[in-house]
């Protein structure tokens, strides 16, 4: 085993599936796979793993705003594992979260419970697509 080998399984990327209330820690080498054949270029690395943006929320003020970029499956190619793929970053732009939420009911479930310890707004869509043409980046 090579050096970057025994790097790489050191730091496996996780995420966290979501399903009717139920979290769950999982292993998320599919989208490390597609990082890595993307050059860690977020956006162009979701859209090889088969999801397309489906719209933004921010979650806070816009002071201290986190934001939730929700993607859905584009049908073109391959299918993704998960119905929504939700990503939780910062405003600027630093990658916290990597979410998979499994159906439309899950969906709804988690942006309601979103909602309770933070104030939800929607997003112009001149700033979502002004904040997405941003790269994500890890932290």
């Amino acid at each position: 085993m090579s050096t970057e080998e025994i790097i790489l399984k050191q730091k496996r990327r996780t995420a966290w599936k979501f399903d009717r209330g139920q979290w769950e820690e999982i292993d998320d080498s599919e989208m490390e796979h597609y990082l890595r054949q993307e050059k860690n270029r977020f956006p162009q690395a979701l859209l090889a793993a088969g999801y397309e943006i489906l719209g933004s929320v921010l979650l806070g003020d816009e002071d201290g705003a986190f934001y939730a970029h929700v993607h859905y499956p584009h049908g073109h190619g391959k299918e993704p594992r998960y119905r929504y793929c939700i990503i939780v970053c910062t405003g600027g732009s630093y990658l916290i979260e990597t979410i998979y939420v499994v159906d439309f009911p899950s969906l709804l479930t988690l942006l309601n419970e979103l909602t309770d310890p933070i104030r939800l707004s929607m997003i112009s869509k001149e700033h979502i697509n002004e904040h997405i043409s941003t790269p994500y980046r890890e932290c």
